[in-house]
This record gives structure tokens, sequence and C-alpha cells, in this order.
């Protein structure tokens, strides 16, 4: 299938990821060329927010072990009583 570029010449589409793939290998040589250890000033920020949040204690999502068995008794997942047969109560 022929495609036309933005100068009216028709390439076909091996052709167009070809220079796609030139493109990007070249962007990629100078980019690295031209990279430094240090962030920009807004991504430095973000990532130092980032690592205050992380820093913070967030509780997880995934229970404790712990908190799942509470001695040999297994709990249901929902608290973190165990599960135990309640006495019989009579009514009279």
């Amino acid at each position: 299938m022929l495609m036309r570029s933005g100068a009216g010449l028709p390439i076909d589409a091996v052709h167009a990821r070809a220079i796609c793939d030139e493109i990007g290998d070249r962007l990629r040589d100078i980019l690295r060329r031209q990279a430094s250890n240090e962030l920009p000033p807004r991504l430095r920020y973000l990532m130092e927010q980032l690592a205050k949040l992380d820093d913070d204690g967030s509780p997880s999502i995934i229970p404790a072990l712990d908190d799942m068995m509470i001695g040999q008794g297994l709990t249901t997942g929902l608290d973190a009583a165990p599960i135990v047969a309640a006495p019989a109560v009579s009514i009279r």
C-alpha cells in the first residue's frame, strides 16, 4: 500500500517504517550525547515529591501474614479477629 508523504511523494509502508526507525536511531544518539546526569528542574522536583510520598509510610493494600493469622487461629481476612465458634446461649 502506498502512502503520501508530506512532500507528495508516494512511499510504501516498509520504507516509511525504515525512515521512522532511522530518525529514532539518530535522535537516540543525539540525546545520548547531550544527556547529562542531572534531571531538568521540573522533573527533579516531581521525583522528589514522589520520593516523599513513598516515605510517608502509606498503608499497604496487601495484608501482612501476621494480620491474617493470629496464633494458630485463622482469620477471615476482613478483620484481624480469629474465627471462633460462639458459645451456645439459651433463651428462657
